[in-house]
């Protein structure tokens, strides 16, 4: 995978996503990771040497309508699922590898048969979006479109409360410079998605106000009140507007935070990486699988392993300076508490693929089964460790838990999330007679342990940990089931 021909348009759009793609793969290309890289634009497709390149990129530019036979492999970036699903389940269904910027977008797309596709969100360029020195003369900024709807509706309102705010278009280091000049970057999805927005404000350093996406991977990327803030509605938007610009500590704290983490996870450098990585993985076996403790080969999506968690991130102890992440997948959240803090992040994972990906991002990472006692891991020699929903993969937790308790410091925590086969979506399930495997999630059809809370506080009894604290992650769908009493 050395040669890659990229394609897309940048004549209707200089910020099309694919300028940032071919910069990052340029960079590659420097480092020496890739030998070459070429753009062509749509319209040119028989003009590009089939036999020249070891992958044709397509970026979706919105103007792209088919991949050619001949350009193989093809791998296809889809950046608009949520405004034109049809469009690129077409063209996904030619490529032979998809790549989806919206969370639900992958979903739909292997819904629908298209095997071969993962969730890869959009990203930043840390040297067009970057921070750039200058005064703040906005408390709220708005660069792009102002669709009608909701969007619209809502810069109106700001405007009307900040006479100031900034509401235009801007593009690359000039969109960049306003952001910078603003105390916060204001957001509004069209459709429920993570948009370049919110990665491109982080990246300038200002703070980022835009509205909770739950159910589209938000908080697996950011967190509300660590890198960015989310609103609910209109009310909650100008209460979190208010309470940033009244603490000018707190917003500088959150949206530093945001940049570090962009620039730590979420650069155009990170997307081509993971890509190329997936693509590599995908020709290596016909099917992604993960060798499961119990023996079975269990289909595994790439986005599996690339989970931030912020929720089990924010119980990590800020004294902990050495982490230990069993089950570090590709090592995003590691590379998120090493964003957030001083620390050095130690990771262990099982499948070759994500370990790989994983020490590009964190200090050391050991491959193997975490169950093998001869593991070489000293005693004593981690201030806390994380087991972030692993334990219900193996065979003998406890006596897993009994070596972990051995390598922590005598001061050590234990983070532990652990899924609870008692959620009320399981207990429907039994009472209608399924209990179905699924490829992630309570059910993962690689579980061999299920837990519930009773038996959760039990096992770390009799491994000897005193829990200090446990509590609730309410999933997707929860707040609207709370609301409904």
């Amino acid at each position: 995978m050395k040669r890659i021909a990229i394609v897309f348009d940048n004549r209707p759009r200089p910020e099309t996503t694919g300028i940032y793609c071919r910069r990052a793969l340029g960079e590659l290309v420097q480092a020496g990771h890739i030998a070459e890289v070429e753009h062509f634009l749509p319209d040119a497709l028989d003009r590009i040497p089939p036999n020249r390149f070891d992958l044709f990129l397509f970026v979706d530019d919105g103007l792209i309508t088919e991949i050619p036979d001949n350009l193989r492999p093809a791998a296809w970036w889809a950046i608009d699922t949520h405004l034109g699903f049809e469009r690129c389940l077409q063209i996904a269904r030619q490529a032979d590898f998809t790549f989806a910027a919206q969370r639900r977008g992958d979903h739909e797309l292997r819904e629908a048969g298209v095997a071969q596709s993962t969730w890869l969100p959009l990203a930043c360029d840390p040297q067009i979006h970057r921070r750039h020195l200058v005064s703040k003369l906005f408390d709220v900024v708005f660069i792009g479109n102002v669709f009608p709807g909701p969007r619209q509706e809502l810069v109106a309102r700001l405007q009307h409360e900040y006479p100031g705010m900034y509401v235009g278009q801007q593009y690359f280091e000039e969109m960049a410079e306003v952001y910078s000049a603003s105390h916060c970057v204001f957001n509004r999805s069209i459709a429920d998605d993570v948009n370049m927005r919110v990665f491109e404000g982080l990246c300038s350093g200002s703070l980022v106000v835009t509205n909770a996406l739950p159910e589209s991977g938000q908080d697996e990327l950011f967190g509300d009140g660590g890198c960015l803030a989310t609103y609910a509605d209109a009310d909650e938007l100008l209460d979190k507007l208010h309470f940033y610009l009244s603490h000018p500590e707190e917003r500088e704290r959150v949206a530093a935070a945001g940049r570090e983490c962009v620039l730590a996870t979420h650069t155009y450098r990170h997307r081509m990486e993971t890509l190329l990585q997936c693509v590599r993985g995908w020709q290596d076996t016909p099917k992604r699988s993960t060798p499961a403790s119990n023996g079975r080969n269990v289909s595994k999506s790439t986005t599996y392993y690339e989970h931030t968690r912020p929720e089990v991130r924010r119980l990590v102890p800020p004294s902990a300076a050495r982490i230990l992440d069993i089950g570090c997948g590709s090592g995003g959240l590691g590379a998120a508490l090493k964003a957030e803090r001083s620390c050095e992040v130690v990771g262990v994972e099982l499948c070759a693929g994500p370990a790989e990906a994983a020490r590009c991002r964190l200090d050391d990472v050991i491959v193997g089964n975490i169950e093998d006692a001869s593991l070489a891991v000293p005693n004593e020699s981690f201030d806390a460790i994380v087991c972030a929903d692993v334990i219900e993969h193996m065979r003998e937790p406890a006596d897993v838990l009994n070596r972990i308790k051995r390598w922590l410091r005598p001061e050590g925590t234990l983070i532990a999330s652990i899924p609870n086969v008692r959620h009320h979506t399981v207990v429907q399930s039994l009472l209608a007679g399924n209990f179905t495997y699924e490829s992630a999630g309570l059910l993962d059809s690689d579980h061999v342990r299920f837990f519930t809370r009773r038996e959760i506080e039990k096992l770390l009894f009799r491994a000897g940990f005193e829990i200090e604290e446990l509590q609730v992650v309410p999933g997707p769908g929860y707040a609207e089931w709370e609301s409904q009493g």
